[in-house]
């Protein structure tokens, strides 16, 4: 009986454990979330739940006693993880995570209002950038001028380029009206009209910078230097204007070179980066004959080319190109195909077969800028404000309309922030070059010059025709006359004579040479019936006029 008794007693127990067992079940978190993962500052949150089997629901720093299903809203602060936790008596427990970021938006930079510069006021009237101050320095009564320098196309029409300044009337430069350097004026800047065939676009998107010394790239320079029989009197004026452009390279930073010629070509200093090596130029009366511009220019253009530094050509010329193979077009064709900033200086001496019309074109092909001065004496303003601009200027960057009009014209926009003025500037571009019309029948070139009542070539003659020889060797197919000249002094039976044995000695050596007699298609002399200068003044003149003419046939 005892033992049927403590058997039902055990029996019973277990019952009970088995009941409690399958009553007290484990607490679940059926669904913890947050409506939101991520939020900024001061914007709110949802946590939503919903729990089973539990006694007790908390959720950290939010309070306990919940109730098993619910929602809260939170305004966030900063980033946090509330933790759910569900209990059943003091053993059973369920916990959840959830992590909520707080993402600040990064503070704006703090943009500049303006960063003045260290004024340099020209009180003169100037044509050419000469000063240096701030807009609030303007006078009321100034003029102000928006100028274009420089378009570079080469990544068109993904990115086009415009260099330009703001000047007033005495030559000083206006700084400070674009970012970086100043963000208050950046709506001033009125935007970029593209002009094609006519018809106006809008450009809506563009950048504006402001170039400073120190941000701006360096450069390679190439000085090309007419040091012809025409400059025997202003030969000063070009000199100095090239040693001031020397002092103007950033040390350490910009190389230069140099090519002077007459019809020769001479390349004294190639990418030199040691100032002290501008002294070896050659002097006058080591050159001083006819005009060898589209050849010296391109030669030298041919040594920069491999720069990997920003490229700039300074062309200087006096007279117009009477001694080169290359014409203007392959000029304009190696600068764009290099991507060659071009300033082209033309000085219009009387007599020396100037055409503006051409040096204009050239600049405007190549999207650089030319100057005609009306005195020698000018150059070294000229020298000095290409190399002010090139070092502190305002840039316009846009994406272009593309179109296949080779000419594309651009209008640019500033209200200047004083003074209530709008200024525009335009100027053309080329997204393909136009072949420029030199107007020249036939092609003359100054092969050989002589001494007065001489038909014997010289030793720079002979040398200058070793190179023409080279030329139409390699090109079989060119025909060619040569005309002899004298200068004005003397009879015309004797000037006659010399003329045509002067013509003469240049073929003969032309044949000694190698090129083909059949290429020579005529040699003949003019006398003095067809002088450069018609009335000799100056020692050049008389000894330009003494020269063989070779002509294209």
């Amino acid at each position: 009986m005892e033992v049927n008794m403590r058997n039902y007693v055990i029996s019973f127990i277990l019952l009970i454990v088995v009941i409690s067992c399958t009553t007290m079940r484990q607490p679940e978190i059926l669904k913890f979330e947050a409506d939101r993962m991520e939020v900024k500052p001061n914007e709110t949150v949802t946590l939503i739940w919903n729990v089973a089997n539990a006694d007790n629901v908390e959720i950290t720093g939010l309070g306990s006693n919940l109730p098993a299903s619910g929602s809260i809203s939170i305004t966030m602060s900063e980033t946090s993880t509330f933790t759910l936790r569900a209990t059943k008596g003091k053993d059973l427990v369920a916990e959840k995570n959830i992590k909520v970021l707080v993402k600040s938006e990064p503070k704006p930079e703090s943009k500049p209002k303006g960063k003045p510069v260290e004024e340099k006021k020209n009180t003169t009237q100037s044509k050419y950038v000469k000063g240096l101050i701030n807009p609030e320095s303007v006078k009321p009564e100034s003029n102000l001028y928006l100028n274009i320098h420089l378009i570079d196309s080469k990544d068109y029409p993904k990115k086009v380029k415009v260099y330009c300044t703001v000047v007033d009337d005495h030559g000083n430069q206006i700084v400070n009206l674009a970012p970086p350097y100043n963000y208050a004026y950046v709506d001033n800047w009125k935007g970029i009209t593209e002009i094609i065939a006519g018809k106006e676009y809008k450009v809506e998107k563009f950048d504006v910078e402001e170039v400073r010394y120190n941000d701006a790239p360096p450069y390679s320079v190439l000085f090309v230097l007419d040091y012809s029989g025409s400059m025997a009197q202003d030969i000063s004026f070009l000199e100095n204007a090239y040693y001031l452009g020397i002092k103007y390279l950033k040390p350490g930073k910009d190389d230069f070179s140099v090519v002077q010629f007459d019809h020769r070509i001479e390349n004294p200093i190639l990418g030199s980066m040691n100032y002290g090596d501008a002294n070896r130029i050659l002097s006058l009366s080591d050159l001083g004959g006819a005009t060898a511009f589209y050849d010296a220019s391109i030669i030298g253009m041919e040594q920069i080319a491999n720069s990997k530094k920003e490229k700039v050509a300074i062309l200087f010329t006096d007279g117009m190109d009477n001694s080169s193979f290359y014409d203007v077009n392959d000029l304009v064709y190696i600068a764009r195909k290099n991507d060659i900033k071009v300033f082209v200086i033309g000085f219009n001496r009387p007599f020396c077969g100037f055409y503006p019309y051409v040096l204009g074109a050239l600049a405007e092909m190549t999207g650089g800028k030319a100057y005609f001065p009306s005195l020698v004496a000018e150059l070294p303003d000229i020298f000095a404000e290409i190399f002010q601009v090139i070092n502190l200027r305002y840039v316009l960057s846009f994406e272009a309309i593309k179109s296949k009009e080779p000419m594309h014209t651009l209008q640019i926009a500033l209200d200047f922030p004083y003074g209530n003025k709008t200024l525009v500037a335009k100027k053309n571009h080329y997204v393909e070059p136009l072949k420029i019309d030199e107007q020249q029948a036939h092609k003359k070139l100054i092969v050989a010059f002589f001494e007065s009542g001489k038909s014997e070539l010289d030793k720079p003659s002979k040398e200058n025709l070793k190179k023409v020889a080279d030329y139409f060797k390699k090109n079989p197919n060119k025909k060619i006359g040569l005309v002899g000249h004298s200068d004005t002094r003397g009879s015309d039976a004797l000037n006659m004579t010399l003329s045509k044995r002067r013509a003469k000695a240049v073929y003969d050596m032309l044949v000694k040479l190698g090129v083909d007699r059949k290429q020579i298609i005529q040699v003949e002399g003019k006398g003095k019936k067809e002088p450069i200068y018609p009335n000799e003044t100056e020692e050049y003149q008389f000894r330009e006029n003494l020269r063989v003419e070779l002509i294209f046939l």
